[in-house]
């Protein structure tokens, strides 16, 4: 997936223009077309939380009916359904809108940033750069495992209760071990305005984990972001029979898996766009006007 990746983020810098801190693109972009054609789009096709419409043919059931449909439009917007969905059609126009779903079995947890309650349901946005799939199947119906990178404090890792005593032990061993993982070397476009920050700087250590669904095994592995060989947690997985993610995907290619994103037919017409009006606005400065006296 690394040439997929590298593509991403040369279109989310395109799309950041010039002066994005000190790690956007770095050619002059007085006409942003990329950031133009996202914002249309995101705003067209992901305007607000979607509602739910929920009927029945048994009149005695439409009271049941309507509390309901005001039940999951309520949840829709307690978990912010529609600014992740306006993030996934986003995520899909760079390369593909990832989005992990499930129910929180553990206690009030702090899973990538986000707060997770209690046997509550959560939809996040997965970044393309902590996904991995099965590249070798030709759609998402033949893929042999599927998974995500997170993170995740220490401290929530120990008290969340989703982990067995075991698992924390090895893991306790080898984080004093100096096996903690470190993404510091690899670019990602949370580097654009996290580049810079120290290590110290960072409130909180996080540790970075791996969520793998194995579809033929129905079961889903936990284990640490780096060369370790032991497993935090092996579970059955419980859920749709899709598994826990759904996929934004607009234009697929034949006989391959990856799509095509819409902003990379753009993206070399931006580049030409912005050279174009650059090269003429630096004429138009050294062009020199002589008045008749």
């Amino acid at each position: 997936l690394e040439p997929f990746r590298k593509q991403r983020l040369d279109y989310i810098k395109e799309y950041a223009g010039d002066r994005y801190g000190d790690n956007g693109t770095q050619h002059a972009t007085p006409y942003n077309l990329i950031n133009l054609y996202v914002s249309i789009l995101s705003r067209r096709l992901a305007p607000t939380n979607p509602r739910a419409f929920v009927q029945t043919f048994d009149s005695t059931l439409k009271p049941t009916a309507n509390s309901f449909e005001l039940a999951v439009n309520r949840k829709i917007e307690d978990i912010h359904l529609g600014t992740t969905l306006g993030k996934f059609v986003i995520e899909a126009l760079f390369g593909m809108g990832i989005i992990k779903t499930g129910l929180n079995l553990s206690g009030t947890v702090e899973v990538g940033g986000i707060d997770h309650d209690t046997s509550e349901p959560f939809a996040e946005i997965i970044e393309f750069e902590d996904f991995v799939w099965d590249l070798t199947a030709k759609t998402y119906e033949q893929v042999q495992f599927v998974g995500n990178r997170f993170s995740m404090t220490a401290e929530d890792i120990f008290e969340s209760g989703i982990f067995d005593e075991e698992a924390l032990e090895k893991l306790a061993k080898h984080i004093k071990g100096g096996g903690q993982n470190d993404r510091d070397t690899v670019e990602t476009a949370n580097n654009l305005v996290a580049d810079d920050i120290n290590n110290e700087e960072v409130f909180k250590k996080r540790i970075n984990l791996w969520d793998v669904w194995l579809p033929a095994e129905n079961k889903v592995i936990t284990f640490m972001d780096d060369d370790s060989s032991f497993a935090l947690r092996v579970i059955d997985y419980e859920g749709p029979e899709n598994g826990p993610y759904e996929l934004l995907r607009f234009n697929e290619v034949p006989g391959n898996i990856m799509p095509v994103p819409p902003v990379s037919t753009l993206y070399k017409l931006h580049r030409l766009t912005n050279k174009l009006m650059t090269k003429v606005a630096m004429q138009g400065d050294r062009q020199k006007t002589v008045g008749l006296v």
